[in-house]
């Protein structure tokens, strides 16, 4: 395919991906699968980043293909699973980009090329991204290069998004750009707000709530950290739910914290971001204090956050807002992740 992609290797293999536009505006990232797994070589399949302590690209999640389709799919891949694409919409871009899959099984594409024709006139695609960049794992890699791979490949994705709701914006690129550009929790905030207004916790426009925030935003390290916190902890916990699910599917053991497997640490997450917008004064010892609310629980009947790996107290401490180490909170021991929720649960900001 005519298109520049970036190039990353997990173990031994070289995987491609792509970030694409959807119709709605919104960006997608897609990697071509090698057919180890999906059995389908060559085939764009969406994904969500690239989560280090596992070493496994963040699939889906949730399947929004309607059985009559994966029935259709199946008629001519028996062991195909069509929630490898989580929902049409996503499908549809697969299949409009023709490899793979839909190379080999042609007249597959063609049934649902015509079951979901309007919709695919209306699906306006458009590639971002502007080189080919080749990001390299050393067999045997270490935990460092984990996080080298990591960075780089949500780097990528995150930089496309973010570029994207400036256009979406209509700001100009090239005077924004350079404000945010080496500025990490700033991007965080960024598509922090975007996903609250998007999922309705918000009842805002994501456009509205970000400008309404932009100028405080860009200028208050202490309000980005905060959204960047939720930000991590958000990604962290519906990465590993992904990966739990496939390690119990594989049979291999699982060390994360079932405890954070819920929903009720998003939900408290939900309330904190919308605690920090309604801060009238946004200051350090103020976003200190939520922070601490936050890690607490909001409401007779929450939960305190535990020191597991994954959990608010991990979000809050890697945030250097309460406490500092230059360890992150994953690789703590069990007593060094304890010590800090303890130091989190009993700070008492100056207001």
């Amino acid at each position: 395919m005519p298109y520049n992609y970036l190039t990353f290797r997990i173990r031994e293999d070289d995987r491609k991906m792509i970030a694409v536009r959807r119709s709605s505006g919104r960006m997608q990232g897609f990697y071509i699968s090698t057919g180890k797994n999906s059995g389908q070589k060559g085939t764009l399949f969406p994904f969500f980043g690239y989560n280090s302590n596992s070493a496994w690209i963040v699939k889906p999640r949730e399947n929004n293909i309607p059985s009559h389709v994966d029935k259709l799919i199946r008629r001519y891949i028996p062991r195909f699973n069509a929630s490898r694409f989580g929902c049409v919409n996503n499908m549809l871009i697969s299949l409009k980009f023709g490899e793979g899959m839909w190379q080999r099984y042609p007249e597959l594409k063609e049934q649902i090329a015509a079951m979901y024709a309007q919709r695919i006139a209306r699906l306006e695609l458009v590639v971002l991204g502007e080189q080919e960049k080749l990001v390299v794992q050393a067999p045997g890699a270490g935990r460092s290069e984990q996080r080298r791979i990591e960075k780089e490949i949500n780097g990528y994705l995150r930089d496309e998004r973010c570029q994207l709701i400036f256009r979406r914006l209509g700001l100009n690129l090239a005077e924004v750009w350079p404000v945010i550009e080496n500025n990490l929790d700033l991007k965080k905030s960024l598509i922090m707000l975007q996903s609250v207004a998007i999922a309705g916790t918000i009842k805002k426009s994501w456009q509205a709530l970000i400008m309404e925030h932009w100028q405080e935003l860009k200028s208050n390290p202490f309000f980005q950290k905060a959204l960047a916190a939720a930000s991590d902890y958000i990604y962290a916990v519906e990465s590993e739910k992904l990966d739990r699910g496939l390690a119990q599917l594989i049979g291999l053991p699982f060390s994360g914290d079932p405890r954070h497997l819920h929903d009720h640490g998003k939900e408290q997450t939900a309330i904190f971001v919308q605690k920090i917008l309604g801060l009238p004064k946004k200051e350090q010892a103020f976003i200190q204090a939520e922070m601490t609310n936050w890690s607490k629980g909001y409401g007779f009947w929450s939960l305190s956050s535990s020191w597991g790996k994954l959990s608010r107290v991990g979000a809050v401490a890697d945030s250097g807002m309460i406490t500092q180490s230059p360890t992150l909170f994953y690789d703590m021991t069990a007593k060094e992740r304890e010590l800090q929720r303890k130091r989190i649960m009993n700070f008492s900001p100056d207001i």
